[in-house]
């Protein structure tokens, strides 16, 4: 109870580096707050990606929101037909129905803050480590995973995106 005989949340403090920690190939990800704990909905995350990580694919939430932070290091940002390179401090939005994907363009580690809005996306990561461990991750599982998810994948490569210029 506070000073008013109202209930409330404890709050909570993390370090640097504190968190529910999720290591997969190239990408660690370090989850802040995760839903379903207090009276919001959403998620943080922080996100470290070694050099080359050539992002998760072009893909679209249909109804969830997803803003990054660029923390660290330099990123190509893939926004529907476009790319921007951004750097330390630059700030994304992505409305839900937006197709993006994001990349490591640099030689180092990189990082971003991640919040997705409503939450779930903790539970995503969770079931696609399950099944890396397990072996059973594939294109097809991934995609059936991601579509759980509220997420979808284009059936082609969008121009723009850097994976067609290759």
């Amino acid at each position: 109870m506070n000073a008013v005989g109202l209930q409330t949340e404890i709050p909570e403090i993390l370090a640097p580096g504190e968190g529910a920690i999720v290591p997969m190939p190239d990408v660690t990800m370090v989850f802040k707050a995760r839903s379903g704990l207090g009276p919001t909905d959403f998620v943080v995350a922080e996100f470290t990606v070694e050099p080359g990580f050539a992002g998760p694919g072009p893909h679209v939430h249909r109804g969830h929101e997803e803003l990054m932070y660029i923390l660290e290091g330099t990123f190509e940002v893939f926004l529907e037909d476009q790319t921007v390179r951004l750097e330390a401090g630059a700030f994304v939005r992505v409305p839900p129905g937006v197709l993006h994907d994001i990349r490591n363009l640099g030689s180092t580690p990189a990082r971003w803050l991640g919040i997705v809005s409503p939450g779930g996306m903790e539970r995503y990561v969770a079931e696609v480590g399950d099944l890396a461990v397990s072996g059973e991750l594939t294109e097809e599982s991934r995609r059936q995973l991601r579509l759980r998810y509220d997420t979808e994948e284009p059936g082609v490569i969008p121009p723009g995106h850097w994976s067609a210029r290759s």
